[in-house]
């Protein structure tokens, strides 16, 4: 019997260890992210130092090889015919800007590990596929860049999904692009200028910083910070957990906000607000005559509205 109660205190005890574990590590990729988690710490260096000296194990590819990656592909294709160009990479940084001249992709950095990284851009029907393929077994670290070059006149959507590379839309001039729709886990979000695109986003841990909106803005959240910067109002949905939100508006802008939240607060500067509900978990406020709707949910973020 006393057995039985020694091993059931064991089992216990080992159950609270291993969930404070995880726990604390989930707090810290969620605090800090995992890239930020592994310049820390110094694991990829350590865990390549390691690997480069072991032997291969029974025919398993443990050998870590560098190489310089540098990879261009024309994109010579009648994007008249294209209705979604479609960008995805894993930990990779991702550029998508528009260019004058005739489209490319170029993949280029250094690529550590056991198996072979390339870049794949092939056209299915209507779809144009851009990515960057990873081997399916063994080890890999990577420090690239995958830079797409659009021709200016491409009309439709533009898809970019990362793990937890970067993704940056850095054009200084507007797009024609209809829509944008950009996923992320812990990789940042940036769009210099999003024109008259609709933009629909989506992250764990990414800070997500978006300016020119001038079309509808659907996105959400764990605790990455959002901040968008707007031309004029557009509808706006955003959810999040943790994460707080900072929208910037012309002063003059018409539009209906509904805020709902269960601790976050909220605040607005040079912005002629006429709150017409404020309650411990909701506020509904009216600009000008109100009109264009901004839906804005979170648990314990923030939200802070202010004249651009």
């Amino acid at each position: 019997m006393k057995k039985t109660g020694l091993i059931i205190l064991i089992v216990v005890c080992l159950v609270i260890f291993f969930s404070a574990l995880t726990g604390g590590v989930l707090l810290t990729l969620r605090t800090v992210g995992w890239q930020a988690l592994l310049d820390r710490t110094q694991l990829q260096e350590r865990v390549d130092t390691l690997l480069e000296r072991a032997e291969p194990w029974g025919g398993f590819p443990l050998t870590i090889t560098r190489r310089e990656i540098d990879e261009t592909r024309p994109l010579d294709w009648d994007l008249d015919q294209v209705r979604l160009i479609q960008i995805t990479a894993v930990s990779d940084q991702i550029i998508v800007s528009p260019v004058d001249q005739a489209g490319s992709a170029r993949l280029n950095g250094v690529y550590r590990g056991s198996g072979r990284v390339g870049l794949v851009v092939v056209k299915q029907d209507d779809v144009l596929i851009i990515r960057v393929d990873y081997p399916h077994f063994g080890i890999s670290f990577s420090d690239l860049t995958l830079q797409v070059d659009l021709p200016a006149g491409y009309g439709g959507t533009v898809k970019v999904t990362t793990v937890s590379g970067a993704i940056d839309l850095p054009a200084q001039r507007g797009q024609d692009w209809d829509a944008l729709d950009l996923k992320s886990v812990s990789g940042s979000i940036r769009a210099a200028n999003t024109a008259d695109a609709g933009v629909t986003f989506s992250t764990v841990s990414g800070q997500v910083g978006l300016s020119g909106l001038s079309a509808p803005v659907t996105g959400k959240t764990t605790s990455g910070q959002l901040d968008l910067s707007y031309d004029r109002a557009a509808p706006t949905t955003l959810s999040t957990v943790s994460g707080d939100v900072t929208l910037h508006l012309p002063p003059s802008s018409v539009f209906k906000l509904d805020f709902t939240t269960v601790t976050g607060n909220f605040s607005h500067e040079g912005l002629d607000l006429d709150v017409t509900t404020q309650g411990s978990r909701k506020i509904s406020a009216l600009s000008g005559q109100g009109g264009l709707a901004f839906a804005v949910s979170t648990t314990s973020g923030s939200l802070t509205l202010s004249a651009n």
